[in-house]
C-alpha cells in the first residue's frame, strides 16, 4: 500500500516531467483530492495478514483518527517506529497527508542505531507500535524531549478530523530515509 501511494505520486509528478507541462501546487492537491475520495470509499481489502483482514474504508476512518492527533502541526519530522502491522500504514498515510514528514524507523534496527537516526533527524513526534518503546528509545525521548505517543492509543481516540485536500505544495517534503551504506551509521 505504502508503495503504491510513493508509487502513484512519484509517476503523477513523472508524467507531468514527460508532458512538458509545469507542475503546479494546483496539480499536488487535486492529486492528494482523488486520492482521499478513493481511500474512503471501497469496501475492497486493503491489507490481509493471515486471518486479518481490513477495507480501504477502515483504512481511512483508522487515517483520520490519527489525522486528529497530527492535523495541528505542518512540515513537522514524525517517526513512525513500526514493523509491517495494520496500524503502520494508515500511520504512514496520515502523516504525509496532514502535510508533516515521514521518518521510518525499524524495530528490528539495533537500539544505538535507531538513537543515532534520532539524533540526526531531531523529530517532533515519535509514533509507536505497542503500548511502550524500549527503553533506550524511551529514555532518549525523554531526554531529548521528543513527545511520544502509542499508535493503539490515538487510533482508540473517538475523534476523526478531515485531511485538507489543499495547502500542499510541490516541494513539500513527504519523507526522510536513512541509509547507512557500507558504513553502517545512519546518514
Amino acid at each position: 500500500a505504502v508503495f503504491l501511494f510513493m508509487f502513484l505520486r512519484n509517476s503523477f509528478a513523472w508524467s507531468f516531467l514527460r508532458s512538458g507541462e509545469i507542475l503546479t501546487d494546483h496539480h499536488v492537491n487535486q492529486f492528494y483530492q482523488k486520492l482521499l475520495k478513493k481511500l474512503g470509499g471501497s469496501e475492497a481489502v486493503c491489507y490481509r495478514y493471515f486471518d486479518e483482514t481490513h477495507s480501504y474504508r477502515e483504512l481511512y476512518s483508522v487515517m483520520l483518527r490519527l489525522n486528529a492527533v497530527l492535523s495541528g502541526f505542518r512540515n513537522k519530522q514524525v517517526v513512525l517506529y513500526a514493523g509491517k502491522k495494520f496500524s503502520s500504514y494508515p500511520g504512514i498515510f496520515s502523516i504525509i497527508l496532514s502535510k508533516n514528514i515521514w521518518l521510518p524507523l525499524s524495530p528490528e534496527n539495533p537500539h544505538p542505531r535507531n538513537i543515532e537516526t534520532l539524533d540526526q533527524a531531531n523529530p517532533f513526534l515519535l509514533l509507536h507500535e505497542g503500548k511502550t518503546l524500549p527503553k533506550p528509545l524511551s529514555a532518549y525521548c525523554a531526554e531529548n524531549k521528543i513527545d511520544t505517543l502509542s499508535l493503539d492509543e490515538a487510533i482508540a481516540g473517538k475523534e476523526e478530523r478531515e485531511f485538507e485536500s489543499s495547502g500542499f505544495k510541490k516541494d513539500d517534503i513527504a519523507y526522510i530515509m536513512f541509509t547507512s551504506g557500507s558504513t553502517g551509521v545512519p546518514k
